[in-house]
């Protein structure tokens, strides 16, 4: 069995117009809204074995922000192939180059590329959580598909059962 997350980075800030959008950080909804879904991995043995972070700063800071909670951080690899907005084969192809020791696998990324590649990848899945993936994959949102295989390289479109889609607002309120 394969566990893979995908946390889509936190809310960032726009204070800076003439900024590159590669350079963007987070605004102060989004590093508590970051730390607030650490806390609910932590909390939820939703640890991964391996991070594989795009190279944006948002995504960069939401990773730090949320391992925070952590009481241990696992390896992490910046991946320049996910500050990509495609459909998503860019992530897939890094997520079947992974090692199959790796259990659980958390990808930080952005839409819309997450939430078409979690769409594709997911077969069938908790009624409440494909409920509301069907609506909106907001900032910091965070999508759990278990996989029934023995090596990322099985990773199929419709393969994935979706376990969890939390919204940091439910966690807030």
């Amino acid at each position: 069995m394969k566990s893979l997350l995908f946390l889509r980075h936190a809310k960032s800030s726009w204070s800076s117009p003439g900024l590159d959008d590669h350079d963007r950080p987070l605004n102060g909804r989004g590093r508590a809204a970051a730390a607030t879904m650490g806390q609910y991995i932590a909390q939820n043995g939703l640890m991964p074995d391996l991070i594989l972070c795009s190279t944006a700063k948002r995504a960069r800071e939401t990773l730090e922000r949320a391992s925070g909670a952590w009481s241990r951080i696992p390896p992490v690899h910046v991946e320049g192939g996910l500050y990509s907005f495609s459909g998503g084969a860019g992530y897939l192809d890094l997520i079947r180059q992974t090692d199959g020791g790796i259990g659980a696998l958390m990808l930080i990324g952005h839409n819309p590329t997450i939430e078409i590649l979690v769409d594709q990848l997911m077969g069938d899945g908790e009624t409440e959580a494909v409920e509301k993936l069907a609506h909106k994959y907001p900032t910091a949102a965070l999508a759990v598909l278990e996989f029934d295989i023995e090596a990322w390289h099985q990773v199929e479109p419709g393969g994935g059962t979706l376990t969890h889609f939390i919204l940091p607002r439910e966690l807030t309120s």
